[in-house]
């Protein structure tokens, strides 16, 4: 059985990948082996998202919630690639309204 892994955003938290039996532990980077090229590009995409989501407003700009999202989709194919077939990698998007969830 795989392993379930989300990558979805949360509020003030620099770190989106979630981990455990279903995909619902706070994990940190140093949990996984993955490049130090994804990790970078995992910790800018969160702190994009914090810097640009408002939690009471939403994305700053509609470009900014596009960029997101391209981003956010590259990196789940990514991180499934760099985790192998033992991983089942999720993209969670709530916070963006065309695609709340992408697997």
């Amino acid at each position: 059985m795989a392993i379930s892994v989300h990558l979805m955003n949360e509020f003030n938290l620099d770190w989106p990948v979630w981990g455990g039996p279903h995909g619902r532990d706070r994990t940190r980077p140093a949990d996984w082996v993955l490049t130090e090229d994804l990790v970078v590009r995992i910790l800018a995409w969160a702190a994009f998202f914090n810097t640009h989501y408002d939690w009471e407003e939403g994305w700053d700009t509609c470009e900014h919630e596009r960029e997101h999202r391209i981003e956010a989709q590259r990196l789940r194919r990514e991180l499934q690639q760099e985790l192998g077939q033992d991983h089942d990698v999720e993209l969670r998007l709530w916070e963006c309204a065309a695609t709340r969830l992408i697997a």
